[in-house]
């Protein structure tokens, strides 16, 4: 009789370590699968967040303002780089002046994937390009409202020369 409730307790032990498994092993997978969610959530959250990554017509604005800094830095400011420059303006004023979004901020055109699938800012933080390319902009546009006052001045100071002859010629045959 003693044997005979040993192998009863012994069969419901069992059954109790077999439930018990079975609720371990249901715990891990609900486990399992909460963490895959959330892992799936996280790198849905980091690719909407990654720079340099843009779709539509941000990307046509990102290739076109790193098109423009190369004209302006291969032409030398001929009128590639002033058209380049009108460009970088144009972007400038419609990024952070008005607002756009579907322009990229300065520095992500860098950052953007190239045809090797590497980027070339990889090593340089976008906000360190961005600060660069700004100053960069202000320098230029400095640059070239000194290169138009300069061209406004060589142009009225003969005009204003020639006038004042022709005044003094016209005084003095009594015009």
């Amino acid at each position: 009789m003693a044997e005979q409730n040993n192998q009863i307790i012994t069969a419901e032990q069992e059954k109790e370590e077999t439930r018990e498994l079975r609720r371990k092993q249901s715990m891990e997978r609900t486990i399992l699968r909460q963490e895959t969610k959330e892992k799936t959530k996280e790198e849905e959250v980091k690719k909407e967040e990654t720079p340099g990554v843009k779709k539509g017509i941000s990307l046509f604005t990102a290739q076109a303002l790193r098109t423009c800094w190369g004209l302006i830095v291969t032409t030398g400011g001929i009128i590639g780089g002033l058209a380049g420059l009108a460009y970088i303006n144009l972007h400038f004023v419609a990024k952070y002046i008005l607002g756009l979004s579907f322009f990229c901020d300065f520095g992500e055109e860098w950052l953007s994937p190239t045809s090797a699938g590497q980027t070339i800012g990889s090593k340089i933080s976008g906000g360190t390009i961005k600060w660069f390319e700004l100053i960069a902009l202000f320098c230029l546009d400095l640059f070239v409202l000194v290169l138009i006052l300069i061209a406004v001045i060589l142009i009225i100071t003969p005009i204003v020369m020639i006038a004042g002859a022709l005044s003094g010629v016209a005084g003095s045959v009594g015009l």
